[in-house]
């Protein structure tokens, strides 16, 4: 009898310590973007730095879905504790605009440029026209794809065509079409001459605009400088340039704007935790920029940047940012 007492105690034990959260290990949804991705490149790299940093033999899992639109909606929602966004998305994201019915005044930034975006027109080099501008005074019949309803390129589109005081439905009008779709698919499309226009944000390297641009020359169309400073001054973006010389036959510099990548968190993370992770994914930044050609040493957090990351500071990154001397 008291041998089978001791086993059941041992037993329940052994219950009461798996049943401890303080016991277990540490466990991290980090949202990021579909497989192929930069997104998920960098979702990957990040998740293995932590394994390796942080203690208590941690699980980083990378949730290969949702994007720049989706990701603030899971770290509200509690779905995730880190997510990859665009430093004009959190801002909408945290205030409830644009793309947000919901503000997320939790939203909490960790760290910055991962990389550069730059908004891109890119047509068939044969396309009639060469600006979008041009498209709408002369109303040209423009087969027009983006990615998918909900995503940020998808956004982004909308966005220009709204600039311009129009809509998908006046470029059908046009006798022109809209369709939302995977990279695969309107690579395939400009192969097979059925696309005019593509619009996205593109890093320096992007992959699918590289494809592209082997299978078929193209061009980017210029965009109109009144309607750029629209998008600047009603959403955030920067003013920014595409460097020439990044794609296939292009050889001109793109005047556009952009926006950033960055690591978000809530402020449910604790401040010791967000501390060792921003300090992770800035003192090895090397690795995140060996894993995408997109990334830049440059792109890194410099006092200014640590300022405006479209959300507040989580204060655990405060404190690493103070300590390093890029917050006073």
């Amino acid at each position: 009898m008291r041998k089978n007492i001791a086993v059941c105690s041992t037993l329940c034990l052994l219950l009461l310590s798996c049943s401890d959260p303080s016991k277990r290990p540490l466990q991290l949804q980090l949202a990021a973007f579909t497989p192929g991705s930069s997104w998920y490149v960098y979702g990957a790299t990040i998740s293995q730095l932590l394994q390796n940093s942080l203690p208590g033999e941690p699980m980083v899992q990378v949730l290969p879905f949702a994007g720049a639109i989706g990701n603030p909606v899971l770290l509200r929602q509690g779905k995730a504790d880190l997510a990859l966004m665009f430093d004009v998305t959190a801002q909408w994201a945290e205030q409830g605009t644009v793309a947000f019915d919901v503000p997320f005044p939790n939203l909490r930034a960790l760290a910055s440029m991962l990389d550069q975006y730059y908004l891109v027109a890119i047509s068939p080099e044969d396309f009639p026209v060469e600006s979008i501008a041009e498209i709408i005074q002369q109303r040209v019949p423009t087969r027009l794809y983006t990615l998918p309803v909900g995503s940020q390129g998808e956004l982004l589109a909308r966005l220009i065509f709204e600039a311009h005081s129009v809509s998908y439905r006046d470029l059908q009008e046009w006798g022109g079409s809209v369709q939302h779709t995977s990279f695969d698919v309107i690579k395939s499309a400009f192969r097979d001459g059925r696309a005019d226009l593509f619009i996205h944000g593109i890093t320096l390297t992007h992959p699918a605009t590289t494809e592209i641009a082997l299978m078929t020359d193209i061009k980017f169309l210029s965009q109109n400088r009144d309607q750029l400073q629209t998008l600047i001054d009603r959403y955030g973006f920067q003013r920014t340039t595409l460097p020439a010389g990044n794609f296939r036959r292009q050889v001109q510099a793109v005047p556009t704007i952009g926006y950033h990548t960055i690591l978000a968190t809530s402020a449910r993370l604790p401040d010791d935790l967000a501390y060792r992770i921003v300090k992770t994914v800035v003192e090895e930044r090397e690795s995140l920029i060996q894993s995408h050609r997109g990334g830049s040493t440059s792109h890194f957090p410099a006092a200014a940047q640590v300022e405006s990351l479209g959300a507040p500071l989580h204060p655990g990154a405060d404190r690493y940012y103070r300590e390093v001397g890029l917050l006073r």
